[in-house]
């Protein structure tokens, strides 16, 4: 016990060491130039629009329902503002406040519609509000012109905290890939069966060799690429085997900046003074290879190690100390609460978000929401084009929250008393397709809950070997699904689209009028 407790005292004084704020300003610069390119990158290709203009109503995450987009041209500006920001970052200039204006904006963003939920932008939302915390403009920035007197060090802590938040995606990304359907390569195997190389590539090494390849690859690679970036020997290996997979990833799927950043932030496992060593290469590579510390001569002799056990820590040290333990802990038990509720989160979407499930479903899934007049007793079909975009509706779709959320949306747009149920047909990585929430609850009249609610069904249909490739339109008769005779409706009714709205391939709602609904296609 007496060794343990002089091992985290020798591990906490280690943190407030001086190093080289080389690496922290290389990361300031990549996160920033990424930061820029997202915000560009949305306008141009009108995700500002489809996500943000054009829905008539937004999905909110628990307590920010008053978050809703600027009304207008609001929503451009507001991506114009964190281009700009995203610049003054990458610069260094007025530090403080452009790091905390990068945070609130990306914050807005990220609370105004909860179907626009992606991992990585939870991840850029983690490092917007760390950066807030850093000394990252200690080297190279405009400020730093100011501090010419100013050794250019920064606490060891600091470079720690980018790494802690770089290698969350992989750990636990790895972690939540040890699930039967991932192991049986089924969510890949959807994913790469759009792919339009897919097929010839199978033709050469078999479908079933390149599917379980990039499955067992992304699962072993999340699980040994942090530990082999930690030690010095296999850091250069890892690091290009990283870059690798980041670069496949962004041919291979859609996923925006995502690699390219991560490509960059990666770097912040090398040693804190590479970027000085890379370009002024006047470093002494023997000091280098041995000490994390500098050898510009500002920084003072680290003490040894049995002098650091014997050093006080200042109140202030002890409140970093604390915060910092904090937020790993945080960090670390977030992604794992999904194992304290039933079902699975792949279809209950219950613990899905900010637990780095990324790829681990997908969802094909067919809905209709049904009105029932209390005064009259009668029931009708919602036209949903009134309420969300062909862009939320494979999103809604597939989550019981948004389902919930969507009927509450139906339920106050009429000055009637009404009751909401939703039939919501849901099939998970090429099962058999089921129902998703039970059929005849009046979801309008649910509250929103940190639990498993009881009209969310249970996922019961086992994985299968090959896709369930019932088409969407005969989904109701190959389940027994009479919604006339379930609704007591003289005819099921068909499902509204909106024609308007770009969508892209795979995600579009059929305009067929005998159309269950949406074949969701969505992954993250």
């Amino acid at each position: 016990m007496k060794s343990l407790y002089s091992r985290l005292r020798l591990f906490g004084q280690a943190a407030f060491q001086p190093v080289d704020g080389a690496s922290l300003a290389a990361f300031r610069v990549i996160f920033g130039i990424g930061l820029a390119a997202f915000a560009v990158k949305s306008l141009l290709t009108g995700e500002v629009r489809g996500i943000y203009v054009d829905p008539a109503n937004h999905f909110s995450y628990y307590g920010f329902s008053w978050i809703q987009p600027w009304p207008g041209n609001g929503m451009y500006l507001h991506f114009v503002a964190l281009a700009v920001t995203g610049g003054l970052m990458a610069a260094g200039i007025a530090w403080r406040a452009t790091s905390i204006t990068a945070a609130l904006l990306f914050s807005f963003i990220f609370l105004c519609d909860r179907t626009a939920y992606l991992n990585h932008h939870y991840l850029i939302l983690l490092l917007c509000w760390m950066m807030t915390l850093l000394p990252a403009d200690r080297v190279a920035s405009f400020d730093g012109l100011n501090r010419a007197d100013d050794p250019p060090a920064v606490p060891r802590w600091t470079v720690w905290l980018v790494q802690f938040h770089v290698a969350i995606p992989y750990l636990f990304g790895g972690i939540a890939k040890i699930t039967p359907d991932w192991l049986r390569g089924q969510p890949m195997r959807m994913t790469l069966s759009q792919q339009g190389w897919f097929e010839s590539a199978s033709q050469i090494m078999g479908s079933d060799t390149i599917i379980m390849l990039f499955a067992i690859g992304g699962l072993v690679f999340d699980l040994i690429i942090v530990p082999a970036l930690l030690f010095h020997r296999t850091r250069m290996v890892a690091f290009c085997v990283a870059t690798m997979f980041h670069l496949t990833n962004a041919f291979v799927f859609p996923i925006g900046v995502f690699p390219w950043l991560m490509i960059g932030a990666t770097t912040i496992f090398f040693r804190p003074d590479w970027p000085r060593r890379l370009f002024s290469h006047q470093a002494d590579e023997s000091q280098t290879a041995t000490t994390d510390v500098s050898p510009v001569s500002v920084y003072p002799q680290t003490p040894a190690p049995r002098e650091l056990a014997d050093v006080t820590w200042t109140a202030r040290q002890k409140q970093i100390l604390a915060g910092l333990s904090l937020c790993v802990l945080f960090h670390c038990v977030v992604p794992l609460r999904h194992l304290f509720t039933t079902g699975n989160p792949s279809w209950t979407e219950r613990g899905h978000f900010f637990a780095w499930h990324m790829m681990l479903r997908g969802k094909r899934c067919g809905l209709r929401m049904y009105v029932t007049d209390k005064s009259t007793g009668q029931t009708v079909p919602a036209d949903l084009r009134q309420y969300i975009t062909a862009y939320q509706y494979p999103k809604v779709g597939r989550d019981p929250e948004h389902i919930r959320q969507l009927a509450h949306m139906i339920a106050s747009s009429t000055d009637r008393s009404v009751e909401v149920r939703a039939l919501a047909i849901v099939s998970l990585n090429g099962r058999e397709a089921e129902l998703l929430v039970d059929p005849l609850v009046n979801l309008a009249a649910e509250g929103p809950s940190w639990t498993h609610p009881a009209w969310i069904r249970q996922l019961t249909n086992p994985l299968l070997r090959d896709h369930w490739n019932v088409p969407l339109l005969q989904w109701e008769s190959a389940l027994g699904i009479d919604c006339r005779e379930l609704y007591g409706m003289p005819d099921s009714g068909s499902l509204p689209v909106n024609t308007k709205t770009a969508v892209r391939p795979g995600n579009r709602i059929s305009e067929n009028p005998q159309s269950t609904g949406v074949e969701a296609k969505e992954r993250t």
